[in-house]
């Protein structure tokens, strides 16, 4: 068989074995030639062009990639990331604007020669090789060299630092804890854009100095730093950013509440596509920035508040809350006509990003909190009744007699402050009678009449303003859904409850939208906090948002007398306290006591003043409650806690405002300011 074999191949003539043995050899040469001509010329070509910043035409690959998508420390340029918008107040104030920080990061490995030791040890030698001497030796003159020039770097560009523990992060290689040999160690936080250059500049000087000096492993990471100019003062409605913690993001910064998170759409703006590109060896490179599309920069914001008028509530209310002690308290001032917030705050407050700063503090109860308004509600059930017909103006309520105190369906509903003598519907609201607001609302109206009142002034629902996290109104239902576990109305129990303000709950910002109606002729305006988006050359302003005629302009003139008393009557539940030198004003008190089981009732209340202001002309509707008053000797009903800080938040806003004083007689009852 051997020979058969041998045979047939001899038989192959001896000139085609030639021919086909160059063929083979000239295609295994020309691979060869090609890959020594990309590897060697190719670089260098590519590396040539970049240094003369010329782009590559017709590339032979090329994908886009969205800008964010990539590491922000290996290919993403600043530039490339789309600018976070600024939000201003109504005054065009920047109240939170965007600037670039750094962070000086440093890899130790690069200079840590463990990896060269443990390779020595694995080969079982004692000395390491020649070139082994010499990289440890390179290590540690580079390391050196760092640690005596770079303090001195940082220094000239006003980078803050402490030596000793620069010298430390500088010479720890490896993890405490862990013994892991470190990657990334932070050197200094909040380095300029400027300073970061400055730095770079002089990290490359340094290797151009002397050829040994390979000052690798230094690396920045980009931030967003937020800043928030008014501090405290915004920063409930303003909310925070943070760093997204994916470093597939690309640093991306969000919005975590506030309008940063409502609009955080908008603010972000949207990331550009980078055009990259790839030679023969599929290697990616990139001569200069070129997108196939521009990103968009994020949206400017303005909002309705004025920053002002935020610091003046915070300021009224700090100060009221160290006189009579409180869990917290929220101020809302709207602009009667247009419905725009001018002011929203909750004490206390905090400031982002301060040693200080705590998260619950940022919670903004003036929307998210919800609490029974008490008497604050009588103008709300007055009026229904008379719009419906079942009272008059000039009828007469018995309220109580001498000791103040009347039975309804088995329920004891006590006075304040006992009424002797009958009253009329508007003098039971500037007396704040509660015999007589259950016997208009129980016996008058009853329930279906107390669910139109509720309805005509949208009691139940969310304000609809644009902050985040409003609370909705609510009230005990008509009708009782199974499985809710809440019980449905009763004349004996929501019938007596209803008219003195139990049995329901608004939050300020929505008992304060209630309160338009009685600023402008009998017409609801909805809140907003958005004055005007600027987005990719686009304004976008809300609509005004008004229901029409929620009242007739007789009975809204009737029940504005009654509450324009409350400050004017001095027998008023805030006339001591509420009544003002340089502007008239109408409102009504509420004082709803608090329960739960850690306070008893009758121990702890809270306190509503609603005002209306300048009563001639009204521009400002100003709601405060205080939460959770403590009863002490001093006082504790919305009278005497809450209707100082809305008179003096009133005076405030109206002269911020450019609103001149409309009070005639500035002498008139000088006396009656409380000491």
């Amino acid at each position: 068989m051997s020979e058969g074999l041998d045979h047939d191949v001899s038989g192959i003539p001896q000139r085609g074995s030639m021919w086909l043995s160059f063929i083979v050899l000239s295609l295994f040469g020309l691979v060869g030639v090609r890959a020594t001509w990309l590897h060697v010329f190719g670089i260098e070509a590519k590396a040539c062009a970049i240094a003369r910043h010329e782009p590559k035409a017709n590339p032979p690959q090329s994908r886009l990639l969205a800008a964010e998508s990539r590491p922000m420390r290996v290919a993403v340029p600043m530039e490339a990331r789309p600018h976070r918008g600024t939000i201003y107040d109504r005054s065009g104030r920047e109240i939170a604007v965007s600037a670039w920080k750094h962070r000086i990061l440093f890899d130790p490995s690069r200079y840590d020669p463990t990896p060269i030791l443990a390779a020595i040890r694995e080969r079982g030698d004692t000395e390491p090789t020649r070139s082994e001497r010499k990289a440890i030796a390179k290590m540690e003159k580079v390391k050196a060299d760092i640690m005596a020039v770079l303090p001195s770097l940082l220094r000239a560009e006003g980078i803050k630092f402490n030596q000793a523990d620069l010298q430390k992060r500088l010479q720890t290689t490896h993890d405490a804890a862990t013994g892991k040999l470190l990657r990334e160690v932070v050197l200094a936080r909040d380095v300029s854009p400027t300073a970061r250059r400055h730095l770079l500049e002089a990290f490359r000087a340094r290797e151009e100095l002397d050829a040994q000096l390979e000052w690798r492993g230094f690396m920045f990471d980009d931030v967003v730093f937020r800043e928030y100019t008014w501090g405290a003062a915004t920063a409930q409605v303003l909310g925070i950013v943070a760093e997204s913690p994916n470093p597939r993001d690309g640093g991306r910064v969000a919005g975590r509440s506030g309008m940063e998170w409502q609009l955080d759409r908008v603010l972000e703006g949207k990331p550009g596509q980078i055009l990259e590109e790839r030679d023969g060896l599929n290697t990616p490179f990139r001569s200069e920035l070129a997108f196939a599309t521009e990103p968009i920069q994020g949206g400017d914001v303005t909002l309705t508040i004025d920053a002002e008028i935020q610091r003046a509530l915070l300021d009224e209310m700090e100060k009221q809350a160290k006189e009579f002690p409180c869990a917290k308290a929220s101020t809302v001032v709207l602009d009667a006509h247009t419905g725009e917030i001018l002011g929203i705050a909750t004490w206390p407050s905090t400031t982002p990003y301060a040693k200080d700063f705590r998260a619950d503090r940022l919670q903004l109860g003036a929307a998210s909190d919800s609490y029974e308004p008490g008497s604050t509600i009588k103008p709300v059930v007055i009026s229904t009744a008379l719009e419906r017909g079942v009272i008059s103006e000039t009828e007469r309520f018995e309220c109580g007699g001498a000791d103040g105190t009347e039975f309804f369906l088995g329920r004891t509903v006590t006075e304040y402050s006992p009424n002797p003598s009958p009253l009329t519907a508007q003098e039971i609201i500037w007396r704040s009678s509660n015999v007589g607001a259950t016997r208009i609302g129980l016996q008058r109206l009853g329930l279906p009449g107390l669910f139109d009142a509720f309805g005509r002034f949208k009691i139940r629902g969310r304000p609809g303003s644009g902050l985040p996290q409003e609370t909705a109104g609510w009230y005990t239902p008509q009708t009782s859904q199974r499985g809710s576990g809440v019980s449905a109305a009763t004349q004996s129990g929501a019938g007596v409850s209803f008219p003195r303000g139990y049995e329901l709950r608004l939050s300020p910002l929505h008992l304060a939208t209630t309160y338009t109606v009685f600023a402008t002729g009998g017409d609801r305006v909805s809140p907003t906090i958005i004055k005007n988006i600027k987005y990719d050359n686009n304004v976008v302003t809300p609509p005004l948002r008004v229901d029409r005629d929620v009242v007739s302009k007789t009975t809204l003139d009737y029940v504005v007398e009654g509450m324009r008393q409350v400050i004017e009557n001095p027998r008023g539940t805030a006339h001591r306290t509420g009544f003002s030198q340089k502007y008239t004003m109408l409102g009504k008190t509420g004082t709803a006591q608090y329960a739960d089981k850690d306070t008893p009732r009758g121990s702890a209340y809270n306190t509503w003043f609603c005002g209306v202001a300048p009563a001639s002309n009204p521009r400002i509707v100003v709601c405060t409650v205080f939460h959770r008053v403590i009863r002490t000797g001093k006082g504790y009903t919305g009278g005497v806690v809450s209707a100082p800080v809305a008179r003096n938040v009133i005076e405030r806003t109206l002269e911020i405002l450019g609103v001149p004083p409309d009070r005639e007689n500035r002498a008139i009852n000088a006396s009656a300011r409380p000491r």
